[in-house]
């Protein structure tokens, strides 16, 4: 079993949150608390199901392994590392909104990934 970061390792500016993933930091934002603490636990999802991967500096670019996982996966990398809105993310991926909320509640459910 992959280990992620621990509760030590979190640490909460008003609307951001700081995470180390081994040597990389990643700075969360979200609109409120609830979708900031959204966005670091499916992360933290994506982090273990993918048995970990490397993080680009240019946040443009998607790891090897969220891609080829599926757009399930890269839904989910979007809406955590690009604070995109459901309708980017859906243009992105050329779906609709509703499917992106879905992949995101299936990979929350472990039903994806």
């Amino acid at each position: 079993m992959t280990v992620i970061a621990g509760e030590s390792d979190w640490r909460e500016w008003g609307g951001q949150i700081r995470r180390t993933y081994r040597d990389e930091t990643i700075y969360f934002t979200g609109f409120d608390d609830d979708v900031l603490r959204e966005r670091v636990h499916l992360f933290d999802i994506l982090w273990t199901k993918l048995d970990e991967f490397p993080i680009p500096d240019d946040r443009s670019i998607i790891p090897v392994k969220v891609a080829c996982a599926g757009k399930a996966a890269i839904a989910t990398y979007l809406y955590c590392i690009h604070p995109s809105s459901y309708g980017d993310i859906a243009d992105t991926l050329d779906v609709t909104k509703s499917t992106i909320k879905q992949y995101l509640t299936d990979v929350k459910a472990g039903r994806r990934l």
